[in-house]
């Protein structure tokens, strides 16, 4: 998801990010089979920890090459904060609690942790950059439903100077270019065929959530160009239930944790879960700078 994000904000907007930040929610949230908050901290570290030792294992093997485009080399690390807290932390609190972290130069106590010249780097970040929330279709439809968000909340996040969202669909449909309504993919109408969910989009443009682009309406959507990825959390839980490995999905440090625990052995959907509306156990936030 991130590195869609981070393609799709160089490309539309020229935007480049420093640092993506993963925080599972906490577990007052109270949906239904949500794991407890150890459980999910310790997944992403352990996947997190798999990452930078396969990267740092292929470093060792392999000549030197030229560096990654800005966009692409951002930091990505876990960030307990949120789960951590006595109490449910909204969307828009946790995110200004990663402006904090930007305004103090504050990277303590994020997994894996930040090397001296990482935060060096970061040190350089512009204090003004924005606070991006990536997330799925699911969450950006939950915009629309009454209650579920405070309004003075869903307006602070969907803020193109300070915030904004990149929306990751994972279906995939194509948009014809002659198209009466060209700002589909929040893209301000810059022509050719795009990536996008239709009756997503033209859902939150009734509801004048997506106005004339990313710099006016603070909603990004993008899918991935090779497809829709037919990988899912429901889908990794069913694979558990069965027995079946699911290491080349999710890493083995990930999958040895999931065995030890025995965790999601019930992949059962409870109705109640389906009621109350979605998010993500990850609240995925990114910090993005000009």
């Amino acid at each position: 998801m991130l590195d869609l994000a981070r393609s799709a904000l160089h490309q539309h907007s020229g935007l480049t990010a420093p640092l993506a930040l993963l925080s599972p929610v906490n577990d007052a949230y109270g949906k239904p089979g949500l794991l407890p908050s150890k459980h999910r901290l310790e997944m992403c570290a352990r996947s997190l920890e798999q990452q930078q030792q396969q990267q740092q294992s292929l470093s060792s093997l392999l000549p030197p090459e030229p560096p990654l485009p800005c966009h692409l080399s951002s930091l990505t690390r876990l960030d307990p904060w949120e789960a951590q807290q006595p109490v449910y932390m909204r969307t828009l609190e946790v995110m200004d609690h990663v402006r904090e972290r930007i305004t103090q130069g504050d990277w303590s106590g994020l997994s894996p942790p930040i090397s001296e010249s990482e935060a060096s780097s970061l040190g350089r970040v512009d204090k003004s950059s924005r606070v991006v929330l990536v997330c799925g279709a699911d969450l950006v439809h939950s915009f629309l439903k009454p209650g579920v968000w405070k309004d003075e909340h869903l307006a602070a996040i969907l803020d193109p100077v300070n915030h904004g969202v990149v929306c990751i669909d994972r279906d995939v449909v194509v948009v014809d270019e002659d198209d009466d309504d060209d700002d589909h993919n929040g893209t301000g109408g810059q022509g050719g065929k795009q990536n996008g969910d239709r009756g997503l989009v033209t859902l939150i443009k009734r509801h004048n959530l997506l106005k004339r682009g990313w710099e006016a309406g603070g909603i990004m959507i993008t899918s991935d160009p090779e497809g829709p990825s037919p990988i899912s959390s429901t889908m990794v839980r069913e694979k558990i239930s069965r027995g079946e490995s699911i290491g080349s999905l999710v890493g083995n440090k990930v999958e040895d944790y999931i065995q030890e625990e025995g965790l999601y052995r019930d992949s059962g959907r409870d109705e109640e879960e389906v009621k109350r509306g979605p998010r993500d156990d990850w609240q995925l936030v990114a910090n993005w700078k000009e």
